[in-house]
């Protein structure tokens, strides 16, 4: 497993939840990167430290945190195939937090390329999630919406 130091965007953030880490990890050939609370943008030398991605677990309801916009700049420059939004309001987040819902991040990846492929698709409603190496997509990308606890 490796720790990458986050950066934040603002002093503000740094203030508020200190600079966080980012993990990368394999597991029997599938690997996994957990943004924690994110915020900013990806630097060349944390792209290369991450490495490969197949999922991504990914904040994308802003706050001290990325928002859907600053989520799909990461989601392109890592190119995961498998996407885990996190960090986001429901029903059962404080509103004080002052989170975005899904909706933006899911709006995008309704987005279509040149082709007319989406961006990704998405798969909603899962309770629980089962992965093997077989099961990686390779052609498109999907993002897991998980029913929140």
């Amino acid at each position: 497993m490796k720790e990458i130091a986050q950066n934040r965007s603002t002093p503000e953030a740094y203030a508020a939840v200190g600079t966080g880490i980012i993990y990368a990890f394999e597991w029997e050939d599938v690997r996994f990167c957990h943004l924690g609370s994110f915020g900013g943008r990806l630097h060349a030398d944390q792209v290369k430290a991450i490495g490969a991605v197949d999922v991504l677990m990914v904040p994308v309801g802003g706050g001290l945190a990325l928002d859907a916009n600053e989520a799909w700049a990461v989601i392109e420059r890592l190119n995961p195939t498998m996407i885990l939004p996190m960090h986001y309001q429901t029903e059962k987040t404080k509103a004080e937090l002052g989170l975005e819902t899904l909706d933006p991040f899911l709006e995008m990846a309704a987005e279509r390329d040149s082709e007319g492929k989406p961006k990704a698709l998405v798969n909603r409603g899962m309770q629980t999630m089962m992965m093997s190496p077989a099961g990686v997509p390779t052609a498109i990308r999907i993002i897991y919406v998980l029913k929140p606890w």
